[in-house]
């Protein structure tokens, strides 16, 4: 869908100029999107050329939302960023709109329209789950000299590999 039919259909008003910084931004298709008010998270696992739905309004969000590459972010609960935030958006001609639905019914309507949760595969066609995958290997390559415990009952804990432990006492 288109990001202007995806905005009247949804009533949203545009925070940044119509036009200011992007050419045919608003004729881009939308199919993926996803919501998180967590920064690390968006930047991690937000879908390229999708859109955000977020309760997070500090400046940071512009920042994050053009590295994790989405085309647009919609503020939900009537929030409205800081000057700051909107101006950054308009340089870097990102679509910023907000809403006065909560961000559940936000992503149902937008659900409705036909825009789905998206991976973002990082850019290297490996899926999120490859990525963290491919972490826990190369934490465990970096870490040769530690090995893992896992007695029945007790959080898996890292020690060094020459040590003995113990067996639990119950306590």
């Amino acid at each position: 869908m288109r990001l202007q039919d995806l905005a009247e259909s949804l009533h949203l008003r545009e925070l940044t100029p119509e036009g200011a910084g992007r050419s045919t931004e608003s004729d881009v298709d939308i199919t993926e999107g996803y919501a998180s008010d967590l920064l690390s998270d968006v930047l991690a696992h937000a879908p390229a050329g999708g859109i955000l739905v977020t309760l997070q309004i500090q400046p940071g969000i512009v920042t994050v939302a053009g590295m994790a590459g989405l085309r647009a972010v919609v503020f939900t609960c009537g929030r409205v960023p800081e000057g700051e935030a909107i101006q950054k958006a308009t340089e870097e001609g990102l679509p910023l709109y907000v809403t006065a639905l909560d961000t559940f019914e936000a992503i149902g309507r937008l659900y409705s329209l036909g825009i789905r949760g998206g991976t973002n595969t990082g850019g290297d066609g490996r899926t999120r789950g490859a990525r963290v995958q491919a972490a826990r290997e190369e934490f465990a390559r970096a870490l040769p000299h530690r090995r893992r415990s896992e007695e029945p009952g007790l959080a898996p804990v890292w020690v060094q590999a020459d040590t003995h432990m113990p067996p639990s006492s119950g306590r």
